[in-house]
């Protein structure tokens, strides 16, 4: 144990010398009654000589918690057991003391170094390597991230800027997380061992606490302790607040079902209420937010945080700095395919395909034809090039294997490796074993004791083949906690899916989804949850990703998807949309039938019918026509006729003054397209240069836009007057109004801001002069399926999507006015029989949509719990009448109209597309707003040039 000061260190050797302990028998009974003989430092300790050498031996071998134990075991009176606990005392604090004697704490620079070596060395953890952006996310309205959000590329920044005392890092696999927490502790303990810090981090993998576990304090302590021995005990650390915690992987806790690991989730939560009282922190990573939105509390909120995927322009600037010669290569064809952008915006396959690039094969379609190449490489450098004799072992790769390796192309567009030795088949077999152990656990990357992998290789060369995989780097031997595991959950995942390609087993993603079957029922669930908390997916089995990876390399992958249909639709959707599948037209017709159907099915789960959308979305929809026109592809929606004639629209009974009076409209006839404009359809726009082309931007406040003069005019003006319309209202009024809490505490907190600080933030977030080129949340996953509504579009966008689409058909395709909305939305079945109204009175009409009163189930409302759009259609039973979807919740919907006061009249300038000092007209409400808002006659106004995650729009023509 490093030394303790000097005057310290004579008192501890007096209180020793004075219980005139001589014998070695009696000084080995006092250790052995203290720290026990399996201590390894006891049989360090020289049991003969004088008493002051052996008192001083004591001390310099024992641990601080070993010294306080044999210290505390002394047979003193009472007079003298305070002085005992003072020197203990003293021992403790110097264990805490970032500083003694002028100088930096030997014991915890020791522990600093650990922690800086362990990463720095294992993981080559370079700041090259983690060039990420971090995207923070809001829990106004339910966790989304929000408008022009704050990015980040260092959690020590996120941190200082978050105040809650637990932080979730957010993430799909590949994307950096437990790459994120590491370089966290480096940098931490960098920071702490230079400027003589105080705190200290503790990384944990969350994969190692036990199924049966229910205490996370004394699991922590009990870690801990095994691997910080010489350092103070974990409670006591916790009591002075000077922890950092750092736990990676929460969706892979160990666990029995859905209902069982809430219980463990619970149990953590309980923990972080605990730490939070002494000032402690902690830090997850988590796969997904449906694992990780129930660790806050409302006393003890979590701060939930979301890593970006790459952008074009980031993957660009990582792939000059790691592969510069064939960056403009490899970037090329990504730049007209989203699905292969999509596989490489996360750093693990960027790195890997950049690694790959010198072998001159092209950018690999998929997953599995990545990992293929991956292997390929490194079995021709370690065999081939290096001739590394951990490979050249006996019965790891027989002479044609070999021979194979030395010849082929690592690029030929196949899934094969060599497979007659023993290498890549037992690897298989581990992997698949590693998955079933893993099962319930989403998929998470599964770590195994040495002792037990070994086993699972035998029963011969499971050594020879633990050393040769880690030569590849494919298994990772983790000899501080004696364990193994495969460098990349990615890669256990591509070797189960080898197995499964061989042998297929549809039933081991089996997922329950009618409504009838599922435990606890949709109804259950949503009446639990609490009010800002998201809907949690249908459990999955922990076999997907491997499930979709091994189409690929199966023999007959329609045969792998038809069987896979019945199981788990989503999912073959998903698999037969991969660039990579060889999958025939016949089968994907079928399929996305089947798929339509679930989407539409009563009997399915809410969930199972969003999944369904998703999957079609990826596949294509064929409810959107495909066409060519003079500048390119373009997708069109079913249309419904609606007669001319005259319409009611406003309510007098309302309590909002701009939804009255209720009066007629005449309208000549239109047609109104089914389902709102999706990410599909504006797709092709973009791809046919629409931002580029002056022609779609006609009217002089759009060409503005366009050029960026009036990007953050518009939003900027609308909050502006959003806050004058608060700072009008008391506390009282605003915690009064129709909207969700966390919306309530957003507006008292932009109500409560001074002047500059109001003015501060809009200039932080909404710039002006930055001409845009797609919409603003094109890249948020939480929002860009191909299925899902458009969103993050101005009023201009739209009006130039309707111009473009204009020119490819030539019909007039534009917004509806506010009147021809509301008509569309309201008007009953004695409308639609063409019955008169009675004495000049308003018949009835719908509140919403649908027939009836409101139903979180029939529209994507803020009661629904879903906190993002949901695939376009999907709510059959929300439907007008007349088949058209989606008028109740999902997005805002942009009109033609200008808002202003009822009566609705056409011709009093409210219909001029040139008027950009007024708010036009949305309708319909939004995921993220109470179903007040969705209310059929519901009016709300927005400046043309605002954006954001709520507005979208539809056509009619």
């Amino acid at each position: 144990m490093p030394a303790l000061p000097a005057q310290l260190t004579q008192a501890i050797i007096q209180a020793i010398s004075l219980q005139e302990l001589i014998t070695p028998a009696q000084r080995r009974g006092w250790l052995m009654t203290a720290i026990g003989a399996d201590s390894p430092n006891y049989r360090k300790i020289e049991m003969a000589g004088a008493a002051d050498d052996f008192a001083a031996a004591v001390i310099a071998k024992l641990t601080h918690k070993e010294l306080c134990k044999a210290l505390r075991a002394l047979e003193v009176g009472v007079n003298h057991a305070n002085d005992i606990e003072a020197l203990c005392d003293q021992i403790e604090a110097h264990q805490l003391n970032p500083i003694v004697n002028g100088h930096a704490n030997p014991v915890l620079a020791v522990y600093r170094h650990k922690c800086i070596d362990r990463w720095v060395e294992a993981h080559k953890l370079d700041k090259q390597f983690v060039r990420l952006i971090m995207l923070r996310r809001d829990e106004q309205r339910g966790y989304v991230q929000p408008e022009n959000a704050d990015e980040y590329n260092d959690l020590r920044k996120l941190l200082a800027d978050t105040p809650t005392p637990a932080l979730v890092l957010l993430g799909v696999p590949g994307s950096g997380k437990s790459t994120l927490l590491r370089r966290l502790q480096l940098d931490c303990e960098q920071d702490y061992l230079q400027a003589n810090g105080e705190k200290l981090t503790f990384y944990a993998a969350l994969n190692r606490y036990p199924a049966d576990a229910s205490d996370p304090l004394a699991w922590l302590g009990k870690l801990w302790q095994s691997e910080n021995p010489d350092l103070l005990d974990f409670e006591s650390l916790l009591r002075a607040g000077r922890l950092l915690l750092l736990l990676d992987a929460l969706n892979e806790m160990r666990h029995r079902d859905q209902s069982h690991y809430e219980d463990k989730v619970n149990q953590w939560r309980e923990f972080i209420r605990n730490l939070s009282h002494h000032g402690n922190r902690a830090v997850f990573t988590c796969r997904s937010l449906n694992y990780s939105v129930s660790l806050g509390s409302e006393e003890t909120p979590v701060t939930q945080a979301s890593i970006k995927p790459m952008t074009l322009g980031l993957i660009n600037e990582f792939l000059q700095a790691r592969a510069p010669a064939h960056a403009p290569s490899i970037i090329a064809p990504m730049r007209n395919n989203a699905k292969l952008a999509e596989l490489y915006s996360t750093p693990y396959f960027l790195s890997l395909l950049a690694d790959l690039a010198q072998d001159g094969g092209g950018v690999p379609q998929g997953q599995a034809a990545l990992f293929t190449r991956f292997m390929r490489a490194a079995l021709r450098r370690e065999v081939a090039e290096r001739q590394n004799p951990r490979l050249l072992q006996p019965g790891l790769l027989a002479q044609r294997d070999r021979d194979w390796i030395n010849n082929s192309n690592a690029w030929r567009p196949d899934y094969k490796l060599p497979e007659i030795g023993a290498l890549v088949p037992r690897l298989m077999g581990l992997a698949y074993t590693m998955q079933q152990r893993g099962q319930g656990t989403d998929g998470g990357q599964v770590s195994l004791a040495v002792e037990d992998a070994l086993a699972l290789l035998g029963p011969d060369l499971a050594e020879a083949i633990l050393q040769a995989a880690t030569s590849l780097n494919v298994l990772d031997e983790d000899q501080h906690a004696g364990e193994v595991k495969f460098f990349h959950q990615l890669l256990q995942e591509y070797f189960a899916a080898r197995q499964l390609a061989r042998q297929p087993n549809p039933a081991l993603v089996q997922q329950v989804w009618r409504a009838d079957e599922v435990r606890p029922n949709l109804a259950d669930t949503l009446a639990s949850l609490p009010s800002n908390d998201p809907l949690p997916p249908l459990p999955s089995s922990g076999w997907e990703e491997s499930t979709y990876i091994a189409a690929a390399m199966s023999a007959a992958p329609d045969d792998f998807v038809r069987g896979l249909m019945p199981y788990q639709l989503p999912l073959a959707g998903r698999i037969a949309a991969q660039t990579e599948l060889r999958f025939a037209t016949p089968s994907k017709a079928q399929l996305q039938t089947a798929l339509l159907g679930r989407m539409h099915d009563p009997a399915a789960d809410l969930r199972a019918r969003i999944a369904a959308g998703l999957a079609l979305g990826q596949l294509g929809d064929p409810r959107l026509s495909q066409h060519t026109g003079p500048h390119g592809r373009y997708l069109l929606p079913l249309m419904v006729k609606i007669a001319a004639g005259d319409y009611w629209i406003g309510e007098d009974n309302s309590l909002y003054a701009d939804e009255k009076p209720a009066h007629r409209v005449s309208l000549a006839a239109f047609e109104m397209a089914t389902l709102p404009v999706s990410n599909a359809e504006y797709a092709c726009f973009m791809a046919a240069g629409g931002y580029d082309d002056e022609r779609w931007w006609r009217s002089e406040a759009a060409k503005r836009w366009r050029s960026g003069e009036s990007v953050g005019v518009g939003p900027k003006q609308q909050w502006r007057e959003n806050r004058a319309t608060f700072c009008g209202w008391s506390e009282a009024k605003i915690r009064g109004l129709t909207a969700t809490p966390k919306q309530i505490e957003y507006y008292l907190t932009i109500r409560n801001w001074s002047e500059d600080q109001f003015e501060a933030w809009l200039d932080e977030h909404f710039p002006t002069g930055k001409a845009l080129r797609q919409p603003s949340e094109w890249d948020n996953p939480d929002f860009n399926n191909p299925a899902q509504p458009l969103v993050g579009v101005c009023w201009h966008e739209a009006c130039a999507y309707c111009a473009w689409l204009s020119a490819q058909t030539k019909r007039r395709f534009r917004l509806p006015s506010e009147a021809e909305w509301e008509a569309a939305a309201a008007r009953t079945l004695l409308n639609l029989r063409g019955l008169k109204d009675l004495g000049g009175l308003p018949p009835k009409r719908r509140e919403y949509a649908y027939e009836g009163e409101f139903d979180p189930l029939r529209g994507n409302t803020f009661e629904s719990h879903i906190r993002k759009t949901t695939p376009v259609g999907l709510y059959l039973e929300g439907a007008t009448p007349d088949g058209i979807f989606d008028l109740t919740g999902n997005v805002w919907e942009w009109t033609s109209s200008i808002y202003a006061n009822y009566p609705y009249i056409k011709e009093d300038g409210r219909e001029n597309p040139n008027d950009e000092n007024k708010p036009r007209a949305v309708r319909g409400g939004a995921w993220s707003d109470l179903s007040n808002g969705a209310r059929a006659v519901y009016r709300n106004g927005v400046y043309a040039a605002f954006h954001s995650s709520y507005n979208g729009f539809r056509l009619v023509v």
